[in-house]
Protein backbone atom coordinates (compact mmCIF):
# COMPACT_ATOMS: atom_id res chain seq x y z
CA UNK A 1 0.00 0.00 0.00
CA UNK A 2 0.90 3.94 -0.60
CA UNK A 3 0.19 6.48 1.64
CA UNK A 4 0.46 9.81 0.41
CA UNK A 5 2.63 11.98 2.88
CA UNK A 6 1.64 15.33 4.05
CA UNK A 7 -1.49 15.16 1.72
CA UNK A 8 -4.14 14.72 4.52
CA UNK A 9 -7.19 15.32 1.75
CA UNK A 10 -5.97 12.11 -0.42
CA UNK A 11 -6.27 8.68 0.26
CA UNK A 12 -5.54 7.00 3.79
CA UNK A 13 -3.84 4.41 1.74
CA UNK A 14 -3.63 2.99 -1.70
CA UNK A 15 -3.36 -0.79 -3.33
CA UNK A 16 -2.23 -1.32 -6.58
CA UNK A 17 -2.83 -4.83 -7.45
CA UNK A 18 -4.38 -6.30 -4.39
CA UNK A 19 -4.18 -9.66 -4.40
CA UNK A 20 -8.26 -11.48 -3.86
CA UNK A 21 -8.17 -15.00 -3.84
CA UNK A 22 -6.93 -16.31 -7.30
CA UNK A 23 -7.35 -12.72 -9.03
CA UNK A 24 -6.23 -9.19 -8.47
CA UNK A 25 -8.13 -5.91 -7.73
CA UNK A 26 -6.19 -3.01 -10.14
CA UNK A 27 -7.05 -0.46 -7.42
CA UNK A 28 -8.32 -0.24 -3.34
CA UNK A 29 -8.48 3.22 -2.09
CA UNK A 30 -8.80 3.72 1.71
CA UNK A 31 -10.56 6.96 2.15
CA UNK A 32 -11.88 8.55 5.27
CA UNK A 33 -12.66 4.96 6.60
CA UNK A 34 -14.34 3.40 3.59
CA UNK A 35 -12.55 1.12 1.08
CA UNK A 36 -13.69 1.97 -2.63
CA UNK A 37 -12.91 -1.09 -5.21
CA UNK A 38 -12.04 0.36 -8.40
CA UNK A 39 -11.14 -2.13 -11.73
CA UNK A 40 -9.66 -0.63 -14.58
CA UNK A 41 -10.80 -1.54 -18.76
CA UNK A 42 -10.20 -0.46 -21.57
CA UNK A 43 -13.19 -0.89 -24.26
CA UNK A 44 -10.57 -3.84 -25.76
CA UNK A 45 -10.62 -6.16 -22.53
CA UNK A 46 -13.85 -5.08 -21.31
CA UNK A 47 -16.30 -8.20 -21.89
CA UNK A 48 -19.43 -7.00 -20.48
CA UNK A 49 -20.93 -9.87 -18.02
CA UNK A 50 -17.82 -11.78 -17.25
CA UNK A 51 -16.17 -8.11 -16.66
CA UNK A 52 -19.18 -7.47 -13.97
CA UNK A 53 -18.92 -10.47 -12.39
CA UNK A 54 -15.04 -10.39 -12.00
CA UNK A 55 -15.68 -7.24 -9.91
CA UNK A 56 -18.89 -8.67 -7.79
CA UNK A 57 -16.18 -11.21 -6.92
CA UNK A 58 -13.68 -8.70 -5.97
CA UNK A 59 -16.39 -6.77 -3.53
CA UNK A 60 -17.75 -10.54 -2.26
CA UNK A 61 -14.13 -10.60 -0.88
CA UNK A 62 -13.38 -7.30 0.12
CA UNK A 63 -17.20 -7.03 1.93
CA UNK A 64 -18.39 -4.55 -0.27
CA UNK A 65 -21.37 -3.29 -1.46
CA UNK A 66 -20.57 -1.57 -4.45
CA UNK A 67 -17.19 -1.07 -7.18
CA UNK A 68 -16.27 0.96 -9.59
CA UNK A 69 -15.45 0.04 -13.20
CA UNK A 70 -13.70 2.93 -15.27
CA UNK A 71 -13.72 1.63 -19.01
CA UNK A 72 -11.41 3.41 -21.41
CA UNK A 73 -11.97 3.84 -25.34
CA UNK A 74 -9.23 5.48 -26.62
CA UNK A 75 -10.40 5.15 -30.04
CA UNK A 76 -9.64 8.50 -31.63
CA UNK A 77 -12.33 8.27 -34.37
CA UNK A 78 -14.86 8.16 -31.59
CA UNK A 79 -16.34 12.03 -30.56
CA UNK A 80 -15.56 12.37 -26.59
CA UNK A 81 -19.24 12.81 -26.00
CA UNK A 82 -20.10 8.84 -27.04
CA UNK A 83 -17.25 8.31 -25.07
CA UNK A 84 -17.79 9.81 -21.71
CA UNK A 85 -20.74 8.72 -19.60
CA UNK A 86 -21.85 6.77 -15.94
CA UNK A 87 -23.98 4.32 -15.69
CA UNK A 88 -25.05 1.89 -12.08
CA UNK A 89 -25.26 -1.69 -12.94
CA UNK A 90 -27.18 -3.85 -10.49
CA UNK A 91 -25.01 -7.12 -10.39
CA UNK A 92 -25.21 -9.95 -7.89
CA UNK A 93 -26.63 -8.36 -5.59
CA UNK A 94 -23.81 -5.44 -5.57
CA UNK A 95 -23.87 -1.77 -7.55
CA UNK A 96 -21.41 -1.48 -9.90
CA UNK A 97 -20.66 1.95 -10.70
CA UNK A 98 -19.60 2.23 -14.88
CA UNK A 99 -17.86 5.08 -15.81
CA UNK A 100 -16.64 5.52 -19.29
CA UNK A 101 -13.78 8.08 -20.39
Amino acid sequence: MAWPHGQPWLANAIAREMALGSGRLDLCVEFRNRRYAIEVKTAKNFAGEQSFAQLAKYLDTLGLPEGWMPVFAPDPAKPRSEKLYTRDIPFAGKTLHLVGL
